[in-house]
């Protein structure tokens, strides 16, 4: 019965992230492309846009990835 079960439910997961990853494929950034805007906190907890930003100067987007989540 638990067999069966991991079973079911180790198809689903393959069954629905393949999905996940036909949609990931569409709306990736491709290199070139300009970075669609968004909108984020600042360090001052103020709402600032990527947009706003590219008003006043040019802007570097740094994706740092850390282990203290």
């Amino acid at each position: 019965m638990i067999r069966t079960m991991f079973l079911l439910a180790a198809l689903s997961a393959v069954w629905f992230s393949g999905e996940t990853t036909a949609q990931a494929d569409e709306a990736k950034v491709k290199v070139g492309d300009a970075a669609p805007t968004f909108t984020l906190k600042d360090a001052n907890g103020k709402q600032t846009s990527l947009k706003t930003l590219l008003r006043k100067k040019p802007v570097a987007l740094v994706f740092h990835r850390s282990a203290d989540w």
